[in-house]
């Protein structure tokens, strides 16, 4: 019994470990389909983090300062939906001023003009897939 704990584990380990390279390889060819050059492209692998707590702490650190807050709500909402959102859908959590004095206020000027600029905000951290 204890024999097969052991063995059950250093699988789940191995699919574990499996997983998070297939990751860190998909969030390194999305950083990579974004260079514009082969200059670029060559800084870019020079430079690759070795696992993906480096991949993610790039990724993050590349999120323009002023859209921050935006990329945060966005991730936060994805993060606790109960089923895959569209895209337009993450686009109007942004109207909803939770900061505000009372309850939360719909703001309609926080509304973005073009929805998919949430992919833009949010890096490869996002990704649509059949609308959502």
């Amino acid at each position: 019994m204890r024999r097969d704990r052991k063995f059950i584990f250093t699988i789940y380990s191995i699919m574990a470990d499996s997983a998070s390279r297939f990751r860190w390889v998909a969030l390194q060819l999305a950083e990579l389909a974004k260079c514009s050059s082969m200059d670029e492209i060559t800084k870019q692998l020079a430079e690759l983090p070795k696992g993906l707590d480096g991949i993610y702490n790039r990724i993050l650190m590349k999120i323009d300062e002023k859209h921050c807050a935006d990329a945060r709500t966005f991730l936060q909402w994805l993060a606790f939906s109960k089923r895959p959102m569209t895209i337009v859908e993450i686009a109007e959590t942004i109207t909803v001023d939770f900061a505000s004095e009372d309850d939360p206020v719909f703001n309609l000027e926080k509304r973005y003009t073009n929805p998919r600029d949430v992919l833009v905000r949010c890096s490869s951290l996002v990704t649509e897939s059949e609308g959502k």
